[in-house]
């Protein structure tokens, strides 16, 4: 399989045979815009898991815009990406008394 250039959000399908070990090598095109990649720990150090974690861009009026949310995994990270150069960013954090509940949804 010959080199191609990666652009942003661009990806690959692959099914290994039985037994086979796959070994990719990526070269991504440069990349202008940057990304956050950040772990929440605890007091003690420890990983927090199920964290929310709410990304805003701030606007030159000073307003909040609300661009995405993801909940942090078992080792307690998470990232957003990609974000413009230069902007300006706010990360809010859900806190502890944060409680997550199922809905079940039948058709």
């Amino acid at each position: 399989m010959g080199a191609r250039t990666l652009h942003s959000y661009q990806g690959f399908y692959f099914r290994p045979a039985k037994g086979e070990q796959v070994r990719v090598t990526v070269h991504p095109a440069p990349e202008a815009r940057g990304a956050v990649c950040a772990r929440v720990v605890d007091g003690a150090g420890a990983p927090a898991a199920d964290v929310l974690a709410m990304l805003f861009r701030v606007e030159e009026a000073g307003e909040y815009r609300l661009l995405g949310a993801a909940c942090t995994d078992s080792a307690g990270y998470f990232a957003f990406g990609p974000l413009e150069a230069d902007a300006l960013y706010y990360i809010k954090l859900g806190g502890g008394s944060l409680r997550m509940r199922e809905i079940e949804l039948e058709s």
